[in-house]
């Protein structure tokens, strides 16, 4: 499935979060999204059929409670519920106006065989990709063929050749490109499995000189049925030269929490990175980092943070690189993704976002929203200098009290003391007359109560 990529989505500057994988399931699809992210709000509509896939989603921008742009994806499906249709329109002063689209078509067992992807240009549909796949008599595919329209014509971009040994496991994928009007062999990817099915041995190779030569090679190993080590090498000239390997731990409910990279130097492995998932209690992802090895111990580098509501919701998601205890998210873009269902997800630029799920969205006001819990978010920016907003949200008519404290815990301000009525709230606080160190804010409303730690830089 492609993603559904907002248009306003910048270059992505990848750091280091391309591991990233955490697994999120939610309760029903809701009708509508807020997000709200810093210097812009999107309110989202979904409609569904009665299959529960989406037939449309609406997605309205505001800046400073302005719309500045609207967009809208259409879906079509066929009777057995498969897409047929990905329509995306924009809104100006006339209507809805086409951008582009892609069309699907299915064989008689739901197959997808053709994928077909236009751009709207000057009032008129004009071709740019097309996918053509086939199967075998098992269903699996055995061709799958990229094009390109250029210069009037469709122009192959790659085809990929598939194989399958006796238990139907794809053993062997050979890649097939196009120059000058001509085919050539590319790579080609062979692959060994155990009884169970389990992924051995992964070698790539390359053609050159009429002859497929090794390039790279992957050995997987597994302990309980679960991936334990995977380890990489090069092909030089009569062996293979290990360069690096992944090891993987898990926790009792079977879920990732560690993957660390060791690289192989002077005939020994030596650690260079980890990256860690921490759960919650729900099983959720509270928290993903990247660490590398220095001085003998892992350095905590950068990762994001994850919050949720009480249907399992992603609320909140911030990424940041870790420094003096905390996260700073200051002059740092990475993308964050917001997963709807799994027929809608969403992809931003951006430090962080706050979302909100409903079944109705009527304003673009976020105090207008009632939470269904107390929270209070993390600082933003942090560190900080000299100040730093901060969001908490309220579920209940209650007296609230935010304080602010120094390291050793003496109070040292009251951002804010008075009754307020559910919804969502900032408030900022100005530390120019503080001196740099840690500091901590304190949420008190009725029976809820929750710290957080700040970090001011001068």
């Amino acid at each position: 499935m492609k993603k559904n990529i907002p248009l306003f989505t910048a270059v992505i500057l990848l750091l280091n979060f391309q591991s990233l994988s955490a697994q999120i399931t939610y309760s029903s699809p809701p009708d509508s999204t807020i997000v709200i992210y810093p210097g812009q709000v999107i309110k989202y509509y979904y409609t569904y059929n009665s299959n529960g896939s989406p037939t449309e989603d609406e997605s309205v921008y505001f800046v400073d409670n302005e719309i500045s742009q609207s967009w809208r994806t259409v879906y079509e499906y066929d009777e057995n519920n498969n897409k047929t249709l990905k329509l995306r329109q924009k809104q100006d002063s006339t209507g809805w106006g086409n951008y582009d689209k892609i069309e699907y078509e299915y064989d008689t067992n739901n197959n997808l065989i053709f994928e077909f992807e236009q751009f709207w240009v000057d009032s008129v549909w004009v071709d740019t990709d097309r996918r053509t796949i086939e199967y075998n008599t098992e269903g699996k595919p055995i061709t799958e063929i990229f094009e390109y329209w250029f210069i009037d014509k469709w122009n192959l971009d790659y085809r990929l050749d598939r194989e399958y040994n006796e238990n139907g496991l794809l053993s062997m994928l050979t890649e097939v490109t196009e120059f000058l009007g001509s085919l050539f062999n590319s790579k080609r990817d062979t692959f060994a499995y155990d009884s169970d099915g389990n992924l051995l041995e992964q070698i790539e190779q390359r053609y050159a000189d009429s002859v497929w030569a090794p390039y790279k090679q992957y050995l997987h190993k597994y302990s309980n049925g679960m991936l334990d080590t995977t380890t990489f090498s090069w092909w030089e000239d009569t062996f293979w030269d290990p360069f690096d390997r992944t090891i993987f731990t898990y926790n009792n409910n079977k879920d990732k929490t560690h993957e660390t990279v060791q690289l192989f130097q002077d005939s020994a492995w030596v650690n260079r990175s980890q990256d860690t998932w921490v759960y919650s209690q729900l099983n959720k992802v509270e928290e993903y980092f990247t660490s590398y090895w220095v001085s003998e111990a892992w350095d905590k580098d950068a990762g994001y943070v994850y919050e949720y509501d009480s249907e399992g919701n992603n609320i909140f998601q911030q990424i940041g690189n870790w420094e003096n205890g905390a996260y700073s998210s200051e002059g740092l873009i990475a993308p964050l993704t917001l997963k709807v269902s799994d027929d809608l997800e969403f992809v931003y630029s951006g430090t962080s976002f706050t979302a909100f799920f409903s079944s109705s969205v009527t304003s673009v006001n976020e105090s207008e929203f009632i939470p269904v819990n107390f929270k209070l978010e993390q600082n933003y920016p942090n560190p900080f200098n000299p100040t730093t907003r901060i969001k908490y949200q309220v579920s209940s008519n209650e007296n609230v009290t935010i304080k602010v404290f120094d390291s050793i815990g003496r109070e040292v301000t009251t951002l804010i003391s008075k009754q307020l009525q559910p919804g969502v709230y900032e408030v900022d606080f100005n530390a120019s007359a503080f001196s740099s160190g840690i500091y901590f804010y304190m949420i008190q409303a009725g029976d809820f109560v929750q710290t957080k730690k700040m970090l001011l830089i001068k």
